[in-house]
């Protein structure tokens, strides 16, 4: 379309040097509006990513004959076995790494000034900030048996 097309849908009341004025701060509104990226977090898998930090961190003490399993029949060694909880009830509440007791244990026990709060691993150190973070995505994206 041209201009004087342009100025030919606007009505005659406006006048074409008005029209123009309009037409050119529509294109400065879309020419100054920032573009925002959006982020979309990729898959957290269970196997690849998760699971090997449970093997590394977890896994000596939540298995059979471990501390962690006689004490509270807490398994780490499969998807299968976590989501079946412990003598406490579920680890992981889907969509809610801030609801999800295990997210508790692993990360704000931590900062909790009272002595007898649950810290995993019992012995320290705390799992690093990249592998809380991947654990609590994982959560965030319905704990799935990927």
């Amino acid at each position: 379309m041209t201009g004087e097309e342009c100025v030919a849908l606007v009505p005659t009341k406006i006048g074409p040097r008005v029209a123009g004025l309009i037409g050119a701060a529509a294109l400065a509104v879309v020419i100054v509006m920032p573009t925002q990226a959006v982020s979309v977090p990729q898959p957290v898998s269970f196997q690849k990513q998760v699971l090997p930090i449970f093997q590394e961190h977890c896994v000596a003490c939540h298995s059979p004959g471990g501390a962690g399993y006689i004490s509270v029949d807490m398994d780490l060694r499969s998807y299968k076995a976590l989501r079946s909880g412990s003598a406490g009830g579920i680890a992981v509440i889907p969509f809610h790494p801030r609801s999800s007791p295990l997210m508790r244990v692993l990360d704000d026990d931590w900062s909790s000034s009272n002595i007898n709060s649950l810290r995993m691993p019992p012995m320290g150190p705390k799992l690093s900030p990249d592998d809380l973070k991947t654990i609590s995505e994982w959560i965030k994206q319905g704990a799935k048996d990927n």
